[in-house]
C-alpha cells in the first residue's frame, strides 16, 4: 500500500510535466495552424494571391513569430474567439502589406456556396447566429486543439504505462526493505547488510538528499527480474469521471468516509446563505413535516431512494434525525425548604457545575480574558456525580473582581477557595478554565 501511495504521486507528476512541457509547444503549433488555414481559406475564395517572386516561408516567419508569442499562450489554454479574430486580422493586414489582399475588408466576409447560404438561411430562422469567417477558424482551431490534446494524451498514457511497472516495482523493493529494518528482520538475514544500506539509502532519496547510488546495484538485477512478469499481467486504465462528479469531488468523497457524516460539495458563503435563509444546506432541498419523527425519517429515505437515480442529481441525501441526550433536573423544593436553599442556591450551583461561570477577566496589555469557574469533568459527566453536587445554604460567594490581571488570579482564587463551602469527600472539586477569545 505504501508503494502504491508513491506510485500514485510519481504518476501524477509526471504526467504534470508533460503536460507543462506540451502546453509550452501547443501555442506555436496552434498559431501555425490558424495561419495556414486562413491563408488557405483565403486562397480558395480568391481573396489571397502571392504575388510573384514572393516566397510564403520568408514573408510569414516575422508574423509567425510575433503571434506565436502574443497569442501562443492564451490559445494554448483555450481557445477563444477574440484570440481568433485577432489572429485573422492580423493576417489579412499582413496579406494587404505583402501585396497578397487587395480587398481586406471583403477578405473578412464569408463566402459560402449557394448550398451553404440555404443552410445558414435555416440556421438563423430558428436562432442560430449569423456565421463568420472568425467563428469558423475558432471551430477550426478548436477541433485542432481537441486533436493535439487526444494524441498528446495517449503518447503520455503509453509512458505512464512504461515508467509505472518499473517504478512501482522499485518502490515494492523499498518498503519491503524498509518494512524489514522496521522489524529487525535483517539482523540474520544472509544480505542484511545489503538490505539495510539499501533501505537507508531509499529514505535519503525520497528527502531529495544525496544517498549511496552502490548502495541500490544489488538490487537492479531483482528488479529487472521483477518488472517482466509484472508488466504483462498488469492493467492500467485512465480514470474517468461520471455524470454525478468529477475526479476531485470523487477522490475526497472516497477519502473523507467519516461514520455519521454525509459529504457535500458547495462554497463556503452561498452555503451559509442558504442555510440562513432556507435552513437547508444544498441548493436544492425537500423539506417533509409529518406527525412524528419515525414517520419523517420513514418519508426522507424513501424521497432519497427516489432523487438518487436522476440524472443530474447530486449529494442526494436524506438528512439523518439524530437526537442529542439532555439532562432534565427536577427541583425538590419541599427538601430545599427543610434545609433552607434557595432554589437560586441549587440553580447557581449547577451552573458553576455544568456549564461553567466567568468569575472575573484578566487583562494582558489591551486585551481581555473571561477566568471561567466550572467542576472538572469527573464531578459532571453522569448522572450521580451530578447527585452528588454538594449545594450549602446561601449558595456560593465569590469575589468578583474585574480588570484584574494574571499576576492578581492567585489572590482572586484564594479568597474564593475561603469563600466557598468545604466539599464532603463524595462532592465535587472545582477548578478555573482559562477561555482564550481570539477575533480571526
Amino acid at each position: 500500500q505504501k508503494a502504491l501511495e508513491r506510485f500514485d504521486e510519481t504518476q501524477r507528476e509526471l504526467a504534470l510535466l508533460r503536460y507543462r512541457e506540451f502546453e509550452r509547444s501547443l501555442g506555436g503549433e496552434l498559431v501555425r495552424f490558424a495561419i495556414d488555414d486562413t491563408i488557405q481559406h483565403l486562397t480558395r475564395t480568391g481573396d489571397w494571391n502571392w504575388p510573384s517572386g514572393t516566397t510564403p516561408e520568408n514573408s510569414l516567419g516575422e508574423l509567425t513569430t510575433r503571434l506565436e508569442k502574443e497569442l501562443g499562450p492564451w490559445l494554448a489554454t483555450l481557445p477563444a474567439l477574440e484570440d481568433v479574430r485577432e489572429l485573422v486580422r492580423d493576417v489579412v493586414r499582413h496579406g494587404e502589406q505583402a501585396g497578397a489582399v487587395s480587398d481586406p475588408v471583403r477578405a473578412m466576409e464569408l463566402k459560402p456556396g449557394w448550398l451553404g447560404q440555404a443552410r445558414d438561411s435555416v440556421e438563423e430562422a430558428l436562432g442560430r447566429p449569423r456565421r463568420t469567417l472568425t467563428g469558423e477558424m475558432l471551430e477550426r482551431v478548436q477541433r485542432q486543439y481537441r486533436d493535439l490534446w487526444h494524441e498528446q494524451v495517449r503518447r503520455v498514457n503509453y509512458e505512464l504505462f512504461d515508467h509505472g511497472v518499473e517504478a512501482y516495482s522499485w518502490y515494492a523493493l523499498e518498503e519491503v526493505a524498509r518494512a524489514a529494518k522496521s522489524q529487525s528482520l535483517l539482523d540474520e538475514a544472509p544480505h542484511g547488510t545489503e538490505t539495510l544500506a539499501f533501505a537507508d539509502a531509499s529514505v535519503r532519496s525520497q528527502l531529495t538528499e544525496m544517498g549511496d547510488p552502490q548502495a541500490a546495484q544489488p538490487f537492479l538485477a531483482l528488479r529487472d527480474n521483477l518488472t517482466k512478469p509484472f508488466a504483462d499481467r498488469v492493467f492500467l486504465w485512465p480514470r474517468r469521471t461520471g455524470p454525478k462528479g468529477d475526479l476531485v469531488d470523487d477522490e475526497m468523497g472516497r477519502v473523507l468516509q467519516v461514520p455519521g457524516w454525509s459529504n457535500i460539495f458547495t462554497q463556503p458563503i452561498i452555503n451559509r446563505i442558504e442555510m440562513l435563509s432556507t435552513g437547508v444546506r444544498t441548493d436544492i432541498g425537500v423539506k417533509v413535516f409529518g406527525p412524528d419523527l419515525d414517520t419523517i425519517d420513514g418519508v426522507c429515505k424513501q424521497i432519497e431512494a427516489v432523487l438518487k437515480p436522476l440524472n443530474g442529481a447530486r449529494d442526494a441525501i436524506a438528512a439523518p434525525i439524530m437526537g442529542k441526550g439532555y439532562l432534565d433536573i427536577d427541583i425538590d423544593r419541599e427538601a430545599a425548604a427543610r434545609y433552607g436553599i434557595s432554589v437560586e442556591d441549587i440553580q447557581n450551583e449547577i451552573e458553576v457545575a455544568l456549564a461553567g461561570r466567568a468569575v472575573t477577566y484578566t487583562v494582558e496589555k489591551r486585551e481581555r480574558f473571561p477566568v471561567r469557574i466550572r467542576y472538572v469533568r469527573s464531578a459532571r459527566d453522569d448522572e450521580e456525580s451530578i447527585r452528588r453536587l454538594l449545594i450549602s445554604a446561601g449558595g456560593m460567594s465569590s469575589a468578583m473582581t474585574c480588570g484584574t490581571n494574571s499576576r492578581q488570579l492567585r489572590t482572586i482564587w484564594r479568597s474564593m477557595s475561603s469563600a466557598m463551602p468545604a466539599h464532603t469527600p463524595g462532592s465535587a472539586p472545582c477548578f478555573i478554565n482559562f477561555w482564550r477569545r481570539e477575533i480571526f
